[in-house]
């Protein structure tokens, strides 16, 4: 990044306008960077705070889940890169061949 404000660090979380990270977002993403030197991005999980406010966003929160536990597993599976779809994540700035982990268990 070119960026004056972000070159002294290592990492970078970014955040989507009304992504709410818990506390200790760094603490839980950060170390799957360690010992693995071809990881560029860590891609968070977005979840809804009004999942439950009414129908519109009931059915949002069905279709959210799936877009992360089924299509983004299956591109982590057969190495096919998709663009950050900027919920939240941590970049390494040091990388220089992009690969990613989802950053939460789905299970």
């Amino acid at each position: 990044m070119n960026c004056s404000y972000v070159k002294d660090y290592e990492f970078i979380a970014i955040f989507y306008a009304d992504f709410q990270p818990t506390p200790d977002f760094l603490k839980q993403n950060v170390p799957y960077f360690k010992d693995d030197e071809e990881l560029g991005l860590v891609q968070t999980r977005w979840s809804f705070v009004n999942k439950d406010e009414n129908l519109l966003t009931r059915l949002q929160n069905i279709n959210l889940p799936c877009h992360f536990e089924v299509e983004q597993h299956v591109n982590e599976i057969l190495i096919n890169f998709f663009g950050f779809n900027g919920t939240a994540g941590v970049w390494d700035q040091n990388f220089r061949r992009i690969r990613w982990v989802v950053g939460e268990d789905y299970s």
